[in-house]
């Protein structure tokens, strides 16, 4: 249904960018260059010694998406201004006006269970180019510093983290994505 080539609504540009985001992490999983590690800081030795932060993170992340959305005229831009002098992570938009907002956290964000409702639903897909749609991904890098859910169990993989977020924050428009970038798969 897209329209040369374009999303022509929120909703299909979502699905867009969630294909591309499964593509990429097929990628991370399989690749024989270990490109999880554009996502960890390295010893001499090329063996990883802890994640990189926050920002450098997504900034990984953008460029392996720009490379992708451009085929269907979508562009991003970190740090995007936001409506009350906010900044989302990601915007993912369009030649048509339509904004994706996109919250980025690491697994072991003092906010991982709060910042989908409270930042990006709250701040972020509130505004009229936006409809309500949004990402909230995470980056999973061994689970062990995951901050434990609310009712107290702490998720042992990305799939796990991935279905109690989605059990802790339900929205149609807002979808959860957790992107492995361990190494170990």
């Amino acid at each position: 249904s897209l329209s040369c080539g374009r999303p022509s609504n929120l909703s299909e540009m979502q699905s867009v960018v969630l294909d591309v985001l499964n593509e990429i992490q097929r990628h991370i999983s399989c690749s024989n260059t270990d490109t999880f590690k554009s996502f960890w800081n390295e010893d001499g030795h090329g063996k990883v010694t802890s994640s990189k932060n926050e920002e450098s993170c997504r900034d990984r992340l953008i460029e392996y998406l720009e490379s992708k959305l451009s085929s269907f005229s979508l562009y991003l831009e970190p740090e995007s201004h936001m409506a009350r002098d906010k900044r989302a992570d990601i915007l993912i938009y369009g030649e048509d006006k339509m904004k994706l907002p996109i919250e980025v956290k690491k697994e072991g964000h003092r906010e991982l269970w709060t910042a989908a409702q409270e930042q990006l639903q709250r701040l972020y897909t509130s505004g009229i180019n936006s409809d309500g749609y949004g990402i909230y991904l995470v980056f999973w890098f061994s689970g062990r510093q995951v901050i434990r859910c609310p009712n107290g169990e702490k998720p042992k993989s990305p799939l796990e983290l991935e279905a109690m977020l989605k059990e802790t924050f339900s929205s149609e428009k807002i979808k959860v994505f957790v992107m492995d970038v361990s190494g170990s798969y």
